[in-house]
């Protein structure tokens, strides 16, 4: 079942789902984080960012995802944090997540720190994936919630190093990440 838009769009069902799980909601009540939408890109050529607004978001792989920020309305985002509801439909073997679908989350997480830093930022010049090393340490038990956390932990010109983590209900870090991304000079 294939559904329109993208798997960031806000909706109070999503933020009341999410909130309904404890552990969720305690991590977002500590944190001071609040949900933030990612609208489709409108402007961009047909088919952009598809794999996760449509081929992912299923009853059955990505059912529900909702982006979080820290409460610093000031300051240009540092960190993000991506709740995602995962169905079985992305297993590798029985019960746990494919680990190509793992790096995929994870590599989907520092790309969503970028685009709420740019939104914030006003910049229109997308980042690309430069680098991804992704550590695997746990095996990510599905149908299930996974906490995605990516932060910048260093930018120098079009360069910005980002870390990251994919972690499950007891706080357990499955998988780790360090990516550096670098913004493109032109458009594609």
């Amino acid at each position: 079942m294939q559904r329109m838009g993208t798997c960031y769009e806000l909706s109070a069902e999503k933020i009341a789902h999410f909130q309904s799980i404890p552990w969720c909601s305690e991590i977002l009540r500590e944190g001071d984080y609040t949900p933030v939408g990612i609208p489709p890109n409108k402007s961009r050529v047909p088919n952009e960012e598809s794999l996760l607004s449509e081929t992912l978001q299923t009853d059955n792989t990505i059912r529900k995802a909702v982006v979080y920020v820290r409460n610093r309305p000031s300051e240009t985002p540092e960190e993000t944090l991506v709740l995602y509801d995962l169905g079985s439909g992305v297993n590798g073997f029985p019960n746990i997540c494919h680990g190509g679908f793992v790096a995929t989350l994870l590599d989907e997480v520092t790309g969503v720190l970028i685009t709420v830093r740019n939104t914030s930022q006003k910049k229109t010049l997308p980042f690309m994936t430069a680098n991804l090393n992704v550590t695997f340490r746990k095996p990510v038990a599905t149908p299930g919630v996974v906490l995605a956390r990516a932060r910048v932990v260093k930018s120098l010109g079009r360069k910005l190093w980002i870390e990251g983590s994919l972690e499950n209900q007891h706080g357990d870090v499955c998988s780790t990440v360090s990516a550096l991304f670098v913004e493109l000079k032109g458009v594609l």
